[in-house]
């Protein structure tokens, strides 16, 4: 295996899924921004579950090409290398995703517009629930405006945390899945039916 063609191979999945997280996560946001209603977040929730079973598909389908590119037939595919796969994958996909996030927060919308919007739309949600005090969620809202944005560094490192750490967990089903055994002895009886031909 090429070490070079495999960060290549490794970083450009990555990029894709980070892209796609992403994409969703800016979707999502203005989505959720633009309406208060009960429903909209409802339906970001369903979202959310979808892109993370495609996140987790395009995972094992680039893990699967990755065990047949990168396995051989004499130390096959193992577990480990699924899993290490899997991880850096995911590792990738956070750098592109936090870094993304960063940019969209600070450049696009603006921290502190971010959080004049969000602040409105949860006490408008509240409101909208009837029954609920807003009087409780005070203190919380209060934090929230208070909090400093969080840095460059900060967000991206959070990010492949998160992402390193549900990469780590879905990697331990997904290279079960992708693993292949070494097969030696197909290879040997190849080779002796071509030797007595």
């Amino acid at each position: 295996m090429k070490r070079n063609e495999y960060w290549n191979d490794v970083a450009s999945k990555g990029a894709i899924l980070g892209a796609m997280m992403l994409a969703f996560y800016i979707l999502e946001q203005t989505i959720i921004l633009k309406s208060s209603s009960m429903g909209v977040m409802l339906l970001a929730s369903v979202c959310d579950i979808a892109v993370c079973a495609v996140y987790v598909w395009l995972l094992y389908r680039f893990s699967k090409r990755a065990a047949e590119r990168y396995g051989d037939e004499i130390t096959g595919y193992s577990y480990s290398q699924g899993l290490l796969y899997v991880l850096w994958t995911a590792v990738f996909a956070g750098v592109i995703a936090g870094f993304g996030r960063y940019v969209y927060m600070h450049w696009i919308v603006g921290y502190d517009n971010y959080v004049e919007h969000l602040l409105d739309t949860m006490q408008r949600l509240m409101a909208n629930m009837g029954g609920t005090s807003p009087a409780m969620y005070n203190a919380l809202l209060s934090s929230l405006a208070e909090q400093q944005e969080p840095g460059i560094f900060a967000t991206i490192s959070s990010s492949i945390f998160s992402y390193g750490f549900w990469g780590m967990l879905v990697g331990l089903f997904i290279a079960a899945g992708v693993k292949r055994e070494p097969n030696l002895f197909d290879g040997g009886e190849n080779n002796d039916k071509e030797s007595n031909e």
